[in-house]
């Protein structure tokens, strides 16, 4: 390959964004021009990468205690820790100044549905809500992703400013079929079609039922003799 034909400085700005990076050494290896950087410009980009990632899923484990506990054995490397201020000691322990990533599937199980008196979407457990308040608000540099089919209501407060919401759109018939069939499930595809509109074509709740069959027998009832086993990692 021809060196380029000038030298090209990439600053952390655009060495950090995955897309752009790419983009830039493609162009590079291409013989546009050489690419220089200097071991500053290397630590500023590493400081903003994730430092710790915790990914907990409601479906496995409906227990937001245990997920707390989790949290704390993480970031805090608490083994035994005692329960009284635990919620405390964890946000002290993510104003480390580092990144760090929360993410939380399956939340609905953690919010209650519409009736008795109850907000829906409203959390069932007060720490919880306190810990996801706090990260709208601001902690540190912490941040959490959250999948739900309920709405974050008690989260309203910090919308657009620390919390926000993006809709999934339900799938299409012939893409819920592929999803079923990903997770090794046996049926027609008349037949998978009928059962993905059962759920309404929803993406999470297809998911869950495809995995549940991955292990079992189809979700039709029928025998899985030909197809492949799957195994799912629990979450703690």
């Amino acid at each position: 390959m021809v060196p380029g034909p000038f030298i090209v400085v990439l600053d952390a700005n655009v060495l950090f964004p995955f897309s752009l990076r790419d983009t830039l050494l493609r162009a590079a290896a291409a013989g546009f021009y050489q690419v220089r950087w200097s071991s500053q410009i290397l630590d500023e980009m590493t400081r903003n990468l994730v430092s710790t990632v915790l990914v907990w899923s409601f479906y496995e484990k409906p227990d937001a205690d245990a997920f707390l506990r989790e949290c704390n054995q993480l970031f805090l490397g608490e083994e035994e820790g005692p329960a009284g201020g635990r919620l405390e000691r964890l946000e002290r322990g993510l104003r480390d100044g580092r990144p760090h990533l929360i993410v939380l599937d399956g939340l609905e199980r953690e919010q209650e549905d519409a009736g008795a008196g109850r907000v829906r979407g409203e959390l069932s457990e007060h720490t919880l809500k306190l810990l996801l308040r706090a990260l709208a608000f601001g902690l540190g540099r912490a941040r959490a992703l959250v999948t739900s089919r309920f709405p974050l209501v008690d989260l309203q407060d910090w919308h657009r400013n620390g919390y926000r919401e993006t809709r999934l759109d339900d799938l299409s018939p012939e893409a819920a079929v592929a999803v079923l069939r990903g997770w090794g499930v046996v049926g027609q595809d008349p037949a998978l079609r009928a059962a993905a509109e059962q759920v309404g074509h929803h993406a999470v709740r297809l998911g869950r039922g495809g995995r549940r069959a991955g292990v079992g027998r189809g979700l039709l009832g029928q025998p899985r003799a030909h197809a492949r086993q799957t195994r799912v990692r629990p979450c703690a």
